[in-house]
């Protein structure tokens, strides 16, 4: 199977998850509203976790939640970045501040998270505890870039422990959730964590290039920006690699996927 048809299915039982979850709530619109359109990428990469560690059919539903709770979590938060960083447009259509206004917006993004903080809490103590560790580093990763963009410059150390803190964190904890649904011993689950990471961060490293706004932000310069994309997506596809990683159909995709899941990010724009 490759990338994008995996991503595809997944990203059904994902958005099915999610409707059912959101529907029956009283600001069910904003709240789907602000997930159309997503690429569905952690919640991708937390099934294929799973799966790679040899997760078991009668547990996929598990995967599925975790990856949905994610997903979610990832998405709210967007509309919350929008506002810090002035954005007016999302997914090509107006940000939700632009068309609610702050105050709903800010309250939109809290709901969210406690619903998907709900979602986490049904897998147990061990996924939920995950989920609010992850949450509180990509908080800490958001303060920092706000006040470095007051600063209006960011030293190559700093950028970097940033987005690792912000984007990174989230990747790692997909990955993480899946391989423990999976029931996989502990140092898998390790190695599956720091293989979202090194993917997160060479998936940050590759908008940031695309993205136009480096140099306007203090960023470091293209040449920083690219070897550590590489240096990343080499390190995951090493632990990709890795001896405790079983031999299930799914290594292949698990080995291609930091590439081909930047190459995509760099041909986006």
């Amino acid at each position: 199977m490759d990338l994008d048809n995996f991503v595809s299915l997944t990203a059904k039982d994902v958005n099915e998850v999610l409707q059912e979850r959101i529907s029956p709530r009283e600001n069910d619109e904003n709240l789907l509203e602000i997930l159309r359109g997503g690429k569905r990428l952690r919640p991708a990469l937390s099934v294929l976790s799973f799966r790679a560690c040899g997760g078991r059919d009668k547990n996929y539903p598990k995967a599925i939640l975790g990856a949905a709770s994610i997903e979610l979590a990832h998405c709210v938060s967007l509309c919350h970045d929008d506002i810090l960083d002035n954005e007016m447009i999302r997914r090509k259509k107006p940000a939700l501040w632009i068309r609610d206004g702050v105050p709903e917006t800010l309250l939109t993004g809290h709901e969210g998270l406690v619903l998907a903080l709900q979602m986490a809490m049904e897998l147990g103590e061990e996924i939920s505890s995950l989920f609010l560790e992850s949450w509180n580093r990509c908080l800490r990763g958001a303060m920092q870039e706000v006040e470095h963009r007051e600063i209006g410059n960011i030293s190559s150390l700093d950028y970097y422990k940033m987005i690792t803190l912000k984007t990174a964190s989230l990747f790692s904890a997909a990955c993480k959730g899946g391989t423990i649904v999976a029931s996989a011993s502990p140092k898998l689950v390790e190695i599956l964590g720091d293989y979202g990471l090194a993917i997160g961060k060479s998936y940050q490293l590759a908008d940031d290039l695309v993205d136009g706004k480096a140099k306007e932000r203090g960023y470091p310069s293209q040449r920083f920006l690219m070897r550590k994309m590489e240096k990343n997506i080499s390190k995951a596809e090493k632990l990709a690699c890795d001896d405790l990683i079983p031999n299930t159909d799914f290594f292949p995709l698990l080995k291609r996927a930091p590439r081909e899941i930047v190459n995509r990010k760099l041909k986006s724009k």
